[in-house]
């Protein structure tokens, strides 16, 4: 992890509340997390720390589910430990809120089995809400027992 955005000149790498602690002393912090779906529940409980005792606000970004619509580790932690949460709303073609997203391959047929990480971008994923969604893995719904992925 970084202190203040990654992106930004002057980051400083913060391993430990300790380390994040002393550079807290240097200036004042802003933590920004980007893809923070990939962060282990224990990095959350550690960015918990950096809010309750060092005072430092912590904002993370990243998608709820994956392409089988389950939770990321690091998303179902940071959902139960969030003090407070704001979505950054994704559109699906329809119309309606993204809040669901589908894996393709390179000729655009959707994936519904693989690694739950996979690195990709706008050519591999496309957001899509859960109707959509469950069309494009052909979940029918004919049997309530089945749930996809």
């Amino acid at each position: 992890m970084t202190s203040a955005a990654a992106t930004g000149a002057g980051s400083e790498p913060v391993r430990t509340t300790a380390s994040a602690a002393a550079v807290a002393t240097k200036k004042r912090l802003k933590e920004f997390i980007d893809e923070a779906q990939f962060l282990e529940p224990g990095q959350v409980w550690q960015l918990a720390r950096v809010v309750d005792d060092l005072g430092v606000p912590v904002m993370c970004y990243g998608l709820r589910v994956d392409f089988q619509g389950k939770l990321f580790p690091g998303s179902a932690a940071l959902l139960a430990l969030a003090d407070e949460m704001r979505e950054v709303r994704t559109i699906c073609h329809c119309g309606k809120k993204a809040t669901m997203v589908v894996r393709q391959d390179g000729e655009g047929n959707v994936l519904t089995a693989g690694d739950q990480v996979q690195i990709g971008g706008n050519e591999t994923y496309v957001s899509l809400c859960r109707r959509h969604w469950r069309e494009a893995v052909g979940d029918t719904g004919g049997d309530a027992s089945i749930t996809p992925g």
